[in-house]
C-alpha cells in the first residue's frame, strides 16, 4: 500500500466488502493510521456510477492530504526516486502567517494530488497567535 510503504502508515483495520447498490457494486473501507497524526480512512469503490475523472485542486469539495515533514526538500529527493511524480519545486513562504512554511504537491499513483509540507521553526501566525494549530513534534497540544 502506498501510504505503508512510502509514509510509513500503518493499516488499523478493514472492513468489506459490502453491497452498496445503487451506487457501486461493493465497497471496502480500511483505516491506517500515520505516525502521531492522522487517521486516515479509504475507500474502495468496485463498479462505481460514480465519476471516474480526477477532481482537480481548484473543483468543488476537492482535497487533498498534505504529509508534515521537516525537511521538504529531502522528502522530494525520496519521492523522486520512488517514481512519484512531483509537481514543481519547493516553495518557501517568506513573510506573513505562512512564513517559514515550505510546501510542493505531488501525485499519488492513483493521481490525487497531495502535498508534503514543513514548518521546522513554526509559521509566522505564531508570533502574534495564543492559539496554534495542532503540531507533529507536540502532538497532544
Amino acid at each position: 500500500m502506498f501510504l505503508a510503504t512510502t509514509f510509513g502508515c500503518e493499516a488499523v483495520m478493514h472492513i468489506g466488502p459490502f453491497p452498496m447498490t445503487p451506487r457501486a457494486e461493493s465497497l471496502t473501507l480500511a483505516m491506517v493510521r500515520c505516525g502521531t497524526g492522522a487517521n486516515i480512512e479509504l475507500f474502495e469503490y468496485k463498479s462505481s456510477t460514480g465519476s471516474s475523472v480526477m477532481p482537480k485542486s481548484e473543483d468543488i469539495g476537492a482535497s487533498h492530504i498534505a504529509f508534515y515533514i521537516d525537511d521538504v526538500k529531502a522528502g522530494v529527493a525520496y519521492l523522486k526516486s520512488q517514481g512519484i511524480t512531483v509537481l514543481g519545486e519547493p516553495m518557501t513562504m517568506t513573510s506573513g502567517d505562512t512564513e517559514g512554511e515550505t510546501w510542493v504537491h505531488f501525485l499519488s499513483p492513483w493521481g490525487s494530488e497531495m502535498e508534503l509540507v514543513g514548518y521546522p521553526n513554526g509559521k509566522g501566525y505564531e508570533k502574534k497567535s495564543s492559539i496554534k494549530l495542532w503540531n507533529p513534534k507536540h502532538p497532544a497540544k
